[in-house]
């Protein structure tokens, strides 16, 4: 008898994956925007979303190789943005930009990228009108949070002064994580602190049960 919880994380990583490689979701025969409109649907019952804010895509590492599909997205998380925008009327801005790649978070926890590492590769243009926004990050995966929090000292050494959340499609699990850890529609907190070399994400409840 198969396992639910199992298939359930089978779909999701089959889904993920179309995702994260801005491509279509064969087993459903969907199109990457049919993807697009159903996180679009689910996720404009996050929290994160009822107050105005401004979306702000997560750079892509630069060092991912090119798609074989010539219908790929080069950059999922601005596709997602840009349907939140389109869908909830936030404010979309590219506040950063990758000024040279770096490695990917899925190349192993030895040669993963440090804070300050994302931090020196990237590029943070905050206009005066942006200084005070309540900014909403945007990503695929929330591995440790390395990435995000880089993107958060970007932001204030840029200039910005207002709140900053993130909204992550999926999360990874580490091994024999608690059922808390595999539960959907987690909230996290995200900290780094200066000395360490990764960030650190700690569960803290639910958004929807």
């Amino acid at each position: 008898m198969s396992n639910p919880e199992s298939n359930y994380e089978r779909r999701s990583q089959k889904f993920n994956w179309s995702f994260k490689n801005g491509r279509d979701h064969p087993p459903k025969n969907w199109t990457f925007a049919d993807v697009v409109n159903f996180i679009v649907d689910d996720v404009t019952h996050c929290p994160v979303f009822a107050e105005p804010c401004l979306l702000v895509p997560i750079p892509r590492s630069g060092s991912s190789r090119e798609s074989f599909d010539p219908h790929a997205v080069a950059w999922p998380a601005e596709a997602l943005a840009h349907a939140l925008a389109n869908r909830t009327g936030h404010r979309f801005a590219q506040l950063l930009r990758r000024q040279r790649p770096v490695g990917r978070s899925s190349d192993g926890l030895q040669g993963r990228v440090t804070v300050k590492e994302h931090l020196a590769s990237m590029r943070a243009d905050v206009e005066a009108e942006h200084l005070e926004a309540r900014i909403v990050l945007l990503d695929d995966m929330l591995t440790l949070g390395t990435q995000a929090m880089a993107c958060l000292r970007a932001l204030r050494l840029a200039g910005h002064l207002g709140p900053i959340e993130a909204y992550f499609v999926h999360q990874t699990v580490a091994p024999n994580p608690t059922p808390e850890q595999r539960a959907r529609f987690l909230c996290h907190r995200i900290t780094w602190a200066e000395g360490e070399r990764l960030a650190h994400r700690v569960e803290t409840g639910r958004w929807r049960q």
